[in-house]
Parts: structure tokens; sequence; C-alpha cells
């Protein structure tokens, strides 16, 4: 079973300024609704849901989680994360809020992207993502 990581601004490894923000959008909506979809065909019980903002903030709870869903004990990779270890990137895995230093990555808040992107796109996005972003909690900080 594959455990998915959702978030409002996944994408590749490129700067907000590079990124094509309606495509990011659009893509995140189409991902999000192909994890539902494969949660109803298998079973919900089969798929872990997991926020990248809820990895970010609590990485020792996020990989926890990770650990029970795939039944492997990640207490130590989850207390060298939250104390800000780098990891090894040993293929493309990086989302867009991953540092890269060489061939590790660390895990870090991207506070600054409102400030890159212009009011009006932000509504675009808003308008676009919407019905996942409520679904997934970011409305009403639950999850569905």
């Amino acid at each position: 079973y594959q455990p998915a990581v959702s978030g409002p601004t996944t994408g590749n490894c490129r700067s907000a300024a590079e990124r094509n923000w309606y495509s990011s959008a659009v893509r995140w909506t189409i991902i999000n609704r192909c994890f539902d979809y494969v949660g109803r065909a298998i079973g919900y019980n089969k798929t872990l849901l997991l926020r990248y903002e809820d990895l970010i903030s609590k990485p020792s709870d996020s990989l926890g989680q990770i650990g029970e869903f795939i039944d492997i004990d990640l207490t130590q990779l989850a207390e060298f994360v939250a104390h800000g270890g780098a990891l090894e990137a040993g293929h493309i895995g990086g989302g867009n809020r991953f540092v890269h230093s060489g061939n590790s990555f660390s895990l870090r808040t991207d506070l600054n992207w409102p400030t890159k992107m212009t009011k009006q796109k932000q509504d675009w996005i808003k308008l676009l993502t919407q019905s996942g972003m409520r679904h997934y909690g970011y409305y009403n900080n639950s999850h569905q």
C-alpha cells in the first residue's frame, strides 16, 4: 500500500516564481481526486492520507503514522527529522518545499510563498482547489 502526501502546494522543486501556478493547482486537484478514487476502490483502510503541513509541523507524529501504517518502527528517523537532520535523496522525491543540498534535503515550512504570488493568483488557486482543501481540512483544520 502506498502512503500519500497531500498539500495544496505540492509540486516540483523549482521556485514559486518559476512554477506555473495554474498547472500546480490543477495537478494538486487531479492527484487528490485520484487518491480518493483509489481509496474508494481498495478501501480507505489501505491508504494513508498525510498532509505536508502536518509532516512539517509534527514530524514525529507523522512518521509514527507512516511507520504504523507500513508496520516499520520509524522512531529513530522521526527523532532525526524532528531535530533538523538532513535526509539522503536517492531518487527524485523532493517536493517543492524541500531544501536541497547536494544529495540531501531537510523539511521546512515555506511561509514566504504569498509574497511571491499576486492576490489574484492566490484567489484563483483557492477557487481551483477549494473542494479538495475543504475535504482535507484546510478550511476547518480537520480531516474529513
